[in-house]
């Protein structure tokens, strides 16, 4: 790996971490002691703009020497930033506490849990659907029984009203 491309890993993973409660104008510059992934870059939050560049940082708070894999091993949360630097893995002038709190920023919340909410929440949505489903059957038969009846009552009504026309007509041709 080169150390463009470890930058490049490095930068990607700072850069997606919870950068606001940092204070404005600390400057660490870490120089990377690996032999073939070697150099320096710097990670910086000044007028309250967050960066990691491949540069040096001439007007910094604090330097940093360390190798990739402790760097890593930092990043990843296996090891403080704390821990390093007391035991010398992780060497620094400068502001230690400015190296701590850009070293220890927190990572944002994984996507993957969501995901797996998401799914699981789901499943009951299908399931509840389902149950309204057959929930919505029985009330449509309920509303058609009920329109049998009232088409029967109309239709006893019908012959009562014919019966009276043809008894007044003939009363009327008789009384000629």
């Amino acid at each position: 790996m080169t150390f463009a491309e470890k930058f490049e890993t490095i930068k990607k993973d700072l850069t997606g971490r919870k950068s606001e409660d940092l204070a404005d104008g600390i400057a660490v510059q870490v120089t990377l002691s690996d032999e073939d992934v070697g150099g320096t870059f710097y990670i910086a939050k000044k007028d309250g703009t967050f960066a990691v560049e491949p540069y040096d940082y001439v007007d910094n708070t604090a330097i940093v020497d360390t190798a990739a894999a402790v760097l890593d091993s930092v990043l990843a949360g296996k090891t403080s930033a704390a821990d390093a630097i007391a035991d010398g893995s992780l060497a620094v002038q400068g502001n230690a506490d400015d190296v701590v709190a850009v070293l220890s920023l927190a990572k944002p919340a994984t996507k993957k849990a969501p995901a797996k909410k998401t799914a699981a929440k789901k499943a009951p949505a299908k399931k509840a659907a389902a149950k309204k489903a057959p929930a919505k059957k029985a009330p449509a038969k309920k509303a058609a029984a009920k329109k049998a009846p009232a088409k029967k009552a109309p239709a006893k009504k019908a012959p009562a009203k014919k019966a009276p026309a043809k008894k007044t007509a003939p009363k009327k041709t008789t009384s000629k």
